[in-house]
């Protein structure tokens, strides 16, 4: 069986396995690809997916495993299927900026079961299981309408789609706080589910960007949506070109939200 993650401390072997990652330290000599225009994949991105990969075959050789760096145009879930972001946020990595993370995200019988998210400088380790809640570093998460932080984060398309299409979707966000770009949305999502930012859109999020951070989001008890489809408890097969154009916010705004967004 592949339920009860939280109980066999699996959320603990996968930061193992990942704070025994050495970082590289001279970023100079490391060797990047360009894959579209800022879109890049380094060694060290190559790196992780083998390890990451090679972990998951071992503890689960009858599950599926894709990555972003080696998925296909449709991700089927028509049997356990790991999705994984090996570096998520490759454009900081690569530039020093310290905002950068692997994403981890487990889908079976159509719903999305379990979600890890681990911060390579910051050491911290978000996790979820689906029914049993969200934590960091062991911590529980709960987010409530409390939140009181100001920061929104959004995504670099979201702001060319506001600016080409929606000028006033950008005005009305800004009456409620201030716009951080993290550059790595994983993270951005676990911002939002231990309330260091209030909301967060991203237009431009795929599937490996999102799956894990959705589930802790919901896990800590806030609110989670994509404007194309994607429901992280109804999953099916799923075109890896799709955005996910995603929201992750309180429950209480996240209506607000949604409408503000969908507003012609």
């Amino acid at each position: 069986m592949f339920e009860g993650f939280l109980k066999k401390k699996f959320p603990q072997e996968l930061t193992s396995l990942l704070q025994d990652v050495k970082i590289p330290s001279q970023l100079s000599t490391l060797k990047i690809d360009t894959k579209a225009k800022f879109d890049y994949v380094t060694e060290f991105d190559l790196e992780l997916d083998r390890k990451v990969t090679s972990f998951l075959k071992t503890h689960f050789p009858e599950h599926a495993v894709v990555s972003e760096e080696n998925v296909g145009e449709v991700i089927s879930f028509d049997k356990p299927t790991w999705v994984i972001d090996p570096l998520d946020g490759t454009s900081n990595f690569i530039y020093g900026v310290p905002f950068f993370s692997t994403s981890i995200g487990f889908v079976s019988r159509g719903k999305l079961q379990f979600g890890y998210v681990y911060d390579f400088f910051h050491k911290e380790a978000f996790y979820a299981e689906r029914g049993e809640g969200s934590f960091l570093n062991g911590k529980r998460l709960i987010l409530d309408s409390s939140c009181s932080s100001d920061f929104i984060g959004i995504s670099s398309r979201l702001l060319s789609y506001s600016a080409k299409t929606k000028p006033e979707l950008i005005l009305e966000l800004k009456k409620n706080g201030k716009f951080r770009i993290l550059g790595s949305q994983a993270l951005a999502l676990c911002y939002v589910a231990c309330g260091r930012f209030q909301s967060s859109l991203n237009y431009e999020a795929k599937i490996w960007d999102d799956l894990a951070g959705a589930l802790i989001v919901s896990e800590a008890q806030g609110s989670y949506s994509s404007l194309t489809g994607f429901d992280p408890y109804c999953v099916v097969s799923w075109k890896t070109s799709e955005n996910l154009f995603s929201i992750a916010s309180t429950k209480q705004t996240h209506e607000t939200l949604l409408q503000l967004v969908k507003a012609k």
